[in-house]
């Protein structure tokens, strides 16, 4: 019986935090779509997955907008592929991707850092991102959101928001990707699942913050099919190697529900006013 009002309890509570998010959020301004920013992503995809939409809105606009990948990704498919030959196809896919997004390749800066480690090298790699920063005097920074689950995403905040204070951007804009991975927006993700009470301290903490803090948002309606074409450039996450079965891709994660809500007609933000 419980099982069977599972799906349905989902689908209302999604309905009602999407009603609620859109009534809360107010639409970026044209001055702030028009400013220049930088995007720092935790892997290569990070950032056609979180603001991909948004970049490319900039760029028809004119604004200049680089990219700093923080990790090489190498950790995907660690039992599938040599860390290397892995790390180095992310970095090509990421260039390409890029380059769909209207971004030339000159902007686009890769640490190559070690995935799933950004954390035990945090105070090494700030410098290096506020040398990137202050090269190009971004208005506005993007970078996940402050909360958003995986390790790498949370240090990657820490050192974006330090650096775009030290740097002198007005703004800070945090994107969420696996924010997602609590109920009712993702099923329960293999390896990746909490008790039921921690379960629930995750949903409920999710519904505030999606209504609460999530006040700035994105139309990308007329992105979308751009957006999905640099998403499929990245080709190690959105396809199965020489058919390998065991090959998970994005698609795969959640049945299907990560990517659903991750390519939807708006893209939303957590906004930092830093001066």
């Amino acid at each position: 019986m419980l099982t069977s009002l599972v799906s349905p309890l989902r689908g209302l509570a999604r309905r009602l935090l999407d009603r609620g998010s859109r009534a809360r959020s107010q639409p970026m301004s044209a001055d702030s779509l028009a400013a220049d920013a930088v995007v720092i992503a935790p892997h290569p995809d990070d950032e056609t997955l979180g603001c991909g939409g948004t970049v490319l809105r900039k760029r028809a606009l004119g604004a200049r907008v680089a990219i700093i990948v923080m990790t090489d990704g190498a950790a995907s498919h660690s039992d599938r592929m040599s860390a290397r030959e892995l790390a180095d196809q992310r970095e090509s896919e990421a260039r390409e991707a890029a380059s769909v997004l209207g971004i030339e390749a000159s902007a686009v800066h890769f640490l190559r850092l070690p995935d799933t480690q950004l954390v035990g090298h945090e105070a090494a790699t700030l410098p290096r991102v506020i040398e990137l920063l202050e090269h190009y005097r971004p208005v506005q920074v993007y970078a996940p959101y402050h909360r958003d689950g995986l390790a790498d995403h949370v240090a990657t905040a820490r050192i974006a928001h330090s650096a775009a204070r030290a740097t002198g951007a007005v703004e800070l804009l945090g994107f969420p990707v696996w924010f997602w991975n609590h109920w009712p927006w993702l099923r329960p993700v293999a390896g990746m699942v909490d008790p039921p009470r921690e379960r629930l301290r995750k949903s409920l903490s999710g519904a505030r913050a999606l209504l609460g803090e999530f006040r700035v948002h994105v139309d990308i309606t007329a992105q979308m099919p751009t957006k999905a074409e640099a998403l499929a450039r990245h080709r190690s996450q959105m396809e199965r190697r020489d058919g390998d079965p065991d090959w998970v891709t994005l698609a795969d994660v959640a049945q299907g529900d990560f990517l659903a809500r991750l390519l939807r007609d708006r893209e939303i933000f957590a906004r930092s006013v830093l001066r």
